[in-house]
């Protein structure tokens, strides 16, 4: 499929791109304080003699969440789409781009996809060159594949990943499943294992005082009977502090290896940790204080 430049420059200003609104041949940053936009772009076509233009940034708006995006002008995309982004040979994620329903000129979005996506940007950090390969959501026939340079991806992505926050964790119905499941998953290498819930392997408490009961879960009463301390160590048993939500389900708010935890009235969650978290040799011990904010335990000074 061909492009046409008809109206960049209202699509360069409104992101605050002016200065990047040319062919590249590496990654840039950008950061407008007027708009808000912000995060890593490469533009790989921008053809003035045939008027192609075409755009790929990995970026957010002010305080919103990390989100892919790519934009150009004129063309017969539809309006839903599946991309596939393919490094250095190997595909390694896809997106769902939606047309956001821009009128000046074509604008989609993807969610930053917190299971898949971490190792996508990994991979684009470090490879040598990708495709990006826009197609069709009936069929899967490839609508258009755009050739992007690697070449300055790495400084560019850390630069979109430390502005930008990752989206929130979609809320699970059943903690403790997902968890057993992650022990199966580890467990699964050991010929003629099996998996049991001891106990305490969920516990329920309201551990941020909102009137919602909440759940922690606790991994070493989850047993994998070849290796009953498959995932304990030194610095402990995982532990996992599920929210409940008030539309529904539980958010992992936080969690990891340790040794216990208390929660007060205030309330303030503490940890027993390895003493290497505190800079401590390990049998020292460390404890550590959060509260929880927007769904994440925060530290406490």
């Amino acid at each position: 499929m061909r492009f046409w430049k008809t109206a960049l420059m209202g699509l360069v200003t409104s992101l605050g791109l002016a200065a990047q609104a040319e062919a590249q041949t590496r990654w840039d940053t950008f950061e407008n304080v007027q708009t808000g936009y912000k995060g890593a772009l490469v533009c790989p076509v921008n053809d003035r003699e045939t008027g192609n233009y075409f755009c790929f940034m990995v970026g957010c708006q002010g305080d919103g969440p990390l989100l892919h995006r790519f934009f150009f002008v004129g063309g017969d995309l539809p309006q839903d789409l599946d991309a596939q982004m393919v490094v250095d040979g190997k595909e390694v994620g896809r997106m769902a781009f939606s047309h956001t329903g821009e009128t000046e000129y074509e604008d989609y979005v993807a969610d930053y996809d917190l299971g898949s996506h971490g190792g996508m940007i990994a991979a684009l950090k470090s490879g040598r060159r990708a495709d990006l390969v826009l197609q069709s959501k009936i069929d899967g026939a490839e609508l258009h594949r755009a050739r992007l340079t690697l070449k300055g991806s790495s400084k560019a992505l850390d630069f979109a990943g430390k502005s930008c926050a990752l989206p929130a964790p979609p809320p699970i119905e059943d903690p403790l499943a997902a968890a057993k499941k992650k022990v199966e998953d580890s467990c699964s290498g050991f010929q003629g294992s099996t998996v049991t819930l001891r106990d305490g392997a969920m516990r329920e408490e309201d551990f941020d005082r909102d009137g919602l009961t909440d759940q922690i879960i606790d991994y070493s009463n989850i047993i994998c009977d070849k290796v009953p301390t498959l995932l304990c160590g030194s610095a402990g048993c995982p532990m996992e502090f599920y929210r409940q939500q008030a539309e529904g389900g539980y958010v992992r708010v936080g969690g990891g290896h340790m040794y216990g935890y208390s929660v007060t009235v205030q309330p303030v969650i503490t940890l027993n940790l390895h003493g290497s978290a505190c800079g401590k040799v390990g049998a020292a011990g460390c404890a550590k204080s959060f509260t929880i904010k927007d769904n994440k335990m925060v530290p406490l000074q």
